[in-house]
């Protein structure tokens, strides 16, 4: 991948490589790409995990399709994803294609389902962490997802703690469903569990979500799923709106968005569901006293050798 990318014709001398290199989505994680009379948004690198072309995704029609299917050809379109709390609300997202011949493992859960992904895909467990597929551990418990067909033809879909079953139409028209809709006789299954973890010698091209909601999408396997996060939005404004405003922008995003070594004033102490995150007793000495100062960094556009903000204008 460092050669490809060495060898663009716009690149100015050579490709840097940091120590900690590894295989990113465009671009290795870790690189330095300097250029020439250009411009290149995706080179930053990206960590990103993905699904097989054939992995379902079910919708709030009461269908489910592949994700192929969703990035070939639908703009927008509702998913389920769960909330910091665990609740099961609707989203919009939408797919793409992200990897070709990528790496893969099989993720194979006690429902017998199987989700073929790449390694580094991160499964959301029952208390909201995430997990990557690679690191899963037989026996590790995943927040569930549950849908059925009542027998008026509605889909409902079950809130994970309380075994209530509610309407997908009417997760649609309010955002914080308190209305018990339909009620059955048992509670919530038991969670779904992995099974085993088996890395597969095939490749293929892989697909993913973006979620710009929630971050995480439900499968028709019954389990939630971070989202790959890369987006690019598309404005209204032509480059002839924007003639001699670039600067007042890009000082405009940086005063709502803490850049370089600032960070953010205010934080929200009652999330407890950071991804992968640690005690920072269990960490070097050198860092054991600045978590308070971690924290207010995280949500920031960061001061490090990666830049993620970047405007094309066309």
């Amino acid at each position: 991948m460092a050669k490809n990318v060495a060898s663009l014709p716009f690149v100015f001398k050579h490709v840097a490589l940091m120590p900690d290199v590894h295989l990113g989505k465009g671009a290795l994680v870790g690189s330095v790409i300097a250029t020439k009379d250009a411009i290149i948004p995706a080179a930053v690198g990206v960590d990103i995990g993905c699904f097989v072309g054939e992995t379902l995704v079910p919708l709030v029609d009461g269908k489910s399709y592949r994700i192929r299917e969703l990035a070939g050809g639908y703009e927008e379109f509702i998913v389920y994803a769960c909330t910091p709390t665990g609740r099961i609300v609707v989203a919009k997202a939408t797919a793409k294609l992200t990897r070709k011949n990528a790496p893969l493992v099989k993720v194979i859960l006690d429902n017998d389902e199987e989700i073929i992904c790449t390694p580094e895909h991160q499964f959301m467990r029952r208390d909201g962490s995430y997990e990557s597929a690679q690191n899963l551990q037989p026996g590790t418990s995943l927040m569930p997802f549950y849908s059925q067909v009542d027998k008026d033809g509605y889909t409902l879909i079950q809130q994970p703690d309380s075994g209530e079953w509610e309407r997908a139409e009417l997760l649609c028209e309010r955002s914080q469903i308190q209305h018990k809709i339909t009620e059955y006789n048992h509670l919530a299954h038991d969670n779904h569990k992995v099974v085993n973890v088996i890395p597969l010698e095939e490749k293929q091209d892989v697909y993913c979500l973006t979620v710009p909601g929630y971050h995480n999408f439900a499968l028709k396997a019954g389990v939630f799923v971070h989202n790959c996060g890369m987006m690019a939005i598309k404005t209204p404004f032509k480059a002839a709106q924007l003639e001699g405003k670039l600067k007042k922008i890009r000082l405009d995003i940086e005063a709502a968005i803490p850049t370089g070594f600032t960070e953010n004033k205010e934080v929200e102490k009652t999330v407890t569901n950071w991804q992968n995150w640690r005690d920072f007793k269990e960490l070097h000495p050198g860092v054991q006293d600045l978590q308070g100062k971690a924290m207010k960094q995280m949500g920031s556009l960061g001061g490090g050798k990666r830049l993620p903000l970047t405007v094309v204008i066309q």
